[in-house]
């Protein structure tokens, strides 16, 4: 199941889902729609495991749960759930560096993947492909590999 809410719903949703029995927080993701007045989306996907032994027919068909949450604005934030799932809280992490989204109450919210230093996140669609450093740098003369002659070994 897919189900979309706002950011001041979010806690309270993960809350009554936990309680559901969605008790592993599989994943998050986030997507950059640059056209959109509500530019990100964060994607919880989310797992119920079952209470007692499973049969094998249970076993290759569990529960899922998808919650998604729209947000944006210069500086775009939803709450942190590290604190109800704690594999949210490398996720949330991943999300902020490439993404550029806050979780609001994350215990240590700070890049995870790029360095401390690295400017911007790489992830959003107006991200120059280059990175910002590298784009008042020139090209060279020879940006593809078509100057050099065909089975050269490398």
């Amino acid at each position: 199941m897919i189900e979309r809410v706002e950011p001041e719903q979010l806690r309270a949703r993960a809350i009554a889902l936990k309680n559901e029995g969605f008790a592993m927080l599989l994943d998050i993701g986030g997507v950059d729609y640059p056209d959109r007045p509500l530019r990100f989306e964060v994607i919880y996907q989310l797992l119920a495991l079952a209470p007692r032994v499973a049969t094998l027919a249970e076993v290759g068909t569990p529960k899922r749960y998808q919650l998604t949450v729209a947000v944006g604005g210069a500086t775009p934030t939803v709450p942190s759930l590290a604190d109800l799932w704690p594999s949210a809280d490398w996720a949330e992490r991943e999300v902020f560096d490439l993404f550029g989204v806050q979780f609001s109450g994350h215990p240590d919210l700070r890049r995870i993947q790029m360095p401390t230093d690295w400017e911007g996140h790489p992830l959003r669609k107006d991200y120059a492909v280059r990175g910002p450093a590298h784009e008042a740098t020139p090209l060279p003369s020879f940006p593809s590999k078509s100057h050099v002659p065909a089975s050269t070994p490398a």
